[in-house]
């Protein structure tokens, strides 16, 4: 996985974008892919900032609840 930019370059994007500065410009300038200054805008119109918000956990819960903490120590009543 690459390495993430850090915040004050992609500050800096930000900026250079809000002022109406062309993407390859951008590139040129920061250092920075051509993907990364085009993920950065589109993230600044979808979610009004520079890094999309982080995906919900999805799959089973990596706790035990207290319901099924009940019905294990009452199946263990009945094993001998």
């Amino acid at each position: 996985m690459p390495s993430s930019i850090p915040s004050a370059k992609r500050e800096c994007v930000k900026v250079k974008l809000a002022l109406g500065l062309p993407s390859k410009v951008i590139q040129k300038q920061n250092n920075v892919s051509l993907r990364t200054v085009q993920r950065i805008q589109t993230n600044l119109k979808r979610y009004g900032s520079t890094r999309a918000p982080r995906a919900q956990h999805q799959g089973r819960p990596r706790v035990i609840t207290p319901e099924m903490e009940e019905v294990h120590s009452f199946g263990a009543c009945f094993v001998d």
